[in-house]
């Protein structure tokens, strides 16, 4: 029922569907009279109240649906209300409550005493703030999204008692202090999205897949040890004050991808979660099958290394405003980039860029014997 309710009044019918287990009413006008009605929906495990003008949430409306699993509250405006009522659900495993403009502590809004079950917990994009000590309650949590908000402090350690988390969302907050340690414990950590310094033993985390830090506050040495994580396929570090040494890209798997983005009619779809290792089909239709590389906004130094040449599916690369030297390979592919690709790099010279190389020796050509790829224009 997508899109074609009016208020609570076209819910009213409701009550007599007491086998009702998935109920999906997003994207409408409802206010939270619809709760009322959802009194008799004894069977309910899945209730989706997405993008509603739901304002006030009591949990007694409903009291009878003791099988609720999934509850999707977020783009709603539950900007003041309690949700406390949630304890008689002990089943609930999955509740989002992301851009509901709450502008409370965590303890206002939940009581996660309650929800020892969940699996999945969503607060993204609110306004909340203080202590989050208290998610270290749900033991159980496997994904915990709390990015967007004004979370401050430094992160509890006893976040380390999270240990099936697989997906960790903590970015855009007020948090302080170093990259926390405890993420190294967190062993089953397959998604990761924070901010700090990022410290050796992160090499630790040998399930790592996806690893997004863009736009935080990052800075020193991006460790090397991060190229022994066997199962990493995604990382996006741009947008930080990171140091690096760009050979350490040699170590990495040519599999890696960089800030993956999909785009379909009109809209933009940023990777989230579990690499898709199940995948049967892919339709990639009017696309141009494009792939991209960007360390631009950091303070990488040195050389441009040759071996990136042979990234042959690159067509757009982008390594503005940092402090890198010398002369950037022209064969292959390279060919096609110029000073757009290369800007705010006074150290940066060649017959590619507008300025040339007067007494700097320019760098070696390939001279492994190897062919130079071929351009499809």
């Amino acid at each position: 029922m997508d899109g074609v309710g009016d208020g609570g009044s076209a819910m009213e019918g409701f009550p007599i569907l007491q086998k009702l287990e998935t109920l999906d009413v997003s994207h409408n006008f409802l206010n939270a009279s619809i709760l009322s009605s959802l009194n008799g929906l004894t069977a309910l495990t899945t209730l989706n109240l997405r993008d509603n003008l739901i304002d006030s949430f009591s949990a007694e409306g409903f009291s009878r649906s003791k099988e609720l699993e999934i509850l999707d509250l977020s783009f709603n405006s539950l900007n003041c209300s309690i949700l406390t009522s949630l304890h008689g659900f002990t089943a609930l495993r999955s509740l989002t409550l992301s851009a509901n403009n709450f502008n409370r502590s965590l303890s206002a809004i939940l009581d996660v005493q309650n929800l020892r079950n969940l699996k999945m917990l969503s607060l993204r994009d609110n306004y909340m703030s203080g202590s989050i000590e208290g998610l270290c309650q749900l033991k159980g949590l496997v994904e915990l999204d709390i990015s967007k908000n004004m979370f401050g402090g430094k992160l509890p350690e006893c976040l380390s008692n999270l240990t099936n988390l697989r997906v960790l969302e903590l970015s855009n907050n007020l948090f302080s202090g170093n990259f926390p340690s405890f993420t190294t414990n967190l062993t089953s950590l397959a998604y990761l999205s924070l901010y700090g310094t990022i410290p050796s033993s992160f090499g630790m985390l040998s399930n790592m897949e996806v690893l997004l830090m863009a736009e935080n506050l990052l800075e020193g040495e991006i460790p090397i040890e991060i190229s022994n994580l066997p199962k990493l396929q995604i990382i996006d570090l741009s947008e930080n004050s990171l140091m690096i040494s760009l050979p350490l890209y040699d170590q990495l798997d040519d599999d890696l991808h960089l800030e993956v983005e999909f785009r379909t009619k009109n809209n933009d779809y940023f990777y989230k979660g579990k690499v898709l290792e199940n995948m049967t089909g892919l339709d990639l239709s009017c696309n141009k099958l494009t792939e991209s590389l960007d360390l631009s906004n950091n303070n990488l130094s040195g050389k441009i290394p040759y071996e990136l040449t042979q990234l042959n599916f690159l067509s757009i690369f982008n390594l503005s405003y940092n402090n890198l030297s010398g002369t950037p390979p022209s064969t292959g592919q390279f060919a096609n980039f110029d000073e757009e690709n290369y800007r705010g790099n006074p150290g940066l010279c060649g017959p590619l860029l507008s300025r040339k190389c007067e007494g700097i020796a320019s760098s070696p050509s390939n001279d492994s014997g190897e062919k130079e790829t071929k351009v499809d224009m």
